[in-house]
Protein backbone atom coordinates (compact mmCIF):
# COMPACT_ATOMS: atom_id res chain seq x y z
CA UNK A 1 0.00 0.00 0.00
CA UNK A 2 3.07 2.48 0.62
CA UNK A 3 4.55 2.04 -2.44
CA UNK A 4 1.09 2.52 -4.15
CA UNK A 5 1.05 5.48 -2.18
CA UNK A 6 3.98 6.99 -3.68
CA UNK A 7 3.08 5.91 -6.75
CA UNK A 8 0.34 9.04 -6.67
CA UNK A 9 2.42 11.31 -4.55
CA UNK A 10 1.35 10.84 -1.07
CA UNK A 11 1.66 8.44 2.00
CA UNK A 12 -0.34 6.03 3.35
CA UNK A 13 -1.51 7.79 6.82
CA UNK A 14 -2.95 10.87 3.90
CA UNK A 15 -4.60 8.32 1.98
CA UNK A 16 -6.21 6.70 5.08
CA UNK A 17 -7.37 9.81 6.56
CA UNK A 18 -9.12 10.32 3.57
CA UNK A 19 -10.72 7.40 3.05
CA UNK A 20 -12.09 7.80 6.59
CA UNK A 21 -13.36 10.97 6.10
CA UNK A 22 -14.85 10.59 2.36
CA UNK A 23 -16.58 7.24 3.41
CA UNK A 24 -20.23 7.55 3.40
CA UNK A 25 -20.21 4.55 5.87
CA UNK A 26 -18.21 6.17 8.39
CA UNK A 27 -20.00 9.37 10.30
CA UNK A 28 -17.34 10.51 12.61
CA UNK A 29 -13.73 10.21 12.48
CA UNK A 30 -11.63 11.12 15.44
CA UNK A 31 -8.07 12.30 14.76
CA UNK A 32 -5.40 12.53 17.79
CA UNK A 33 -2.36 13.81 17.82
CA UNK A 34 0.68 13.73 20.45
CA UNK A 35 1.69 17.29 19.40
CA UNK A 36 0.60 20.50 18.21
CA UNK A 37 2.95 20.57 14.63
CA UNK A 38 0.98 17.48 13.99
CA UNK A 39 -2.17 19.87 13.59
CA UNK A 40 -0.36 20.99 9.86
CA UNK A 41 -0.10 18.10 8.51
CA UNK A 42 -3.50 16.90 9.38
CA UNK A 43 -5.07 19.41 7.76
CA UNK A 44 -2.95 19.63 4.89
CA UNK A 45 -3.87 15.50 4.46
CA UNK A 46 -7.33 16.52 4.39
CA UNK A 47 -7.17 19.00 2.06
CA UNK A 48 -4.73 17.17 -0.12
CA UNK A 49 -6.63 16.35 -4.02
CA UNK A 50 -5.65 12.39 -4.26
CA UNK A 51 -7.34 10.58 -6.98
CA UNK A 52 -9.61 8.13 -7.41
CA UNK A 53 -7.95 5.79 -8.79
CA UNK A 54 -5.66 5.62 -5.80
CA UNK A 55 -7.98 4.74 -3.67
CA UNK A 56 -9.21 2.36 -6.53
CA UNK A 57 -5.92 0.26 -6.37
CA UNK A 58 -6.02 0.29 -2.29
CA UNK A 59 -9.07 -1.55 -2.29
CA UNK A 60 -7.45 -3.74 -4.67
CA UNK A 61 -4.84 -4.64 -2.06
CA UNK A 62 -7.34 -4.75 1.06
CA UNK A 63 -7.79 -8.25 2.59
CA UNK A 64 -11.72 -9.90 1.71
CA UNK A 65 -14.12 -9.02 4.05
CA UNK A 66 -15.70 -11.77 6.21
CA UNK A 67 -19.32 -12.22 5.42
CA UNK A 68 -20.97 -13.04 8.80
CA UNK A 69 -23.28 -9.57 9.95
CA UNK A 70 -26.22 -9.03 8.33
CA UNK A 71 -26.30 -5.52 9.74
CA UNK A 72 -24.10 -2.58 9.54
CA UNK A 73 -23.76 -2.46 13.43
CA UNK A 74 -21.27 -4.98 15.14
CA UNK A 75 -23.53 -4.29 18.17
CA UNK A 76 -26.97 -5.36 16.25
CA UNK A 77 -25.43 -8.32 15.38
CA UNK A 78 -24.37 -9.21 18.99
CA UNK A 79 -28.56 -9.17 19.62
Amino acid sequence: MEAVCREHDTDLATAALQASVNDSRTSTTVIGFSKPSWLHRILTGLSAELAPELFERLEELLPARETGWTSTSPLEAQG
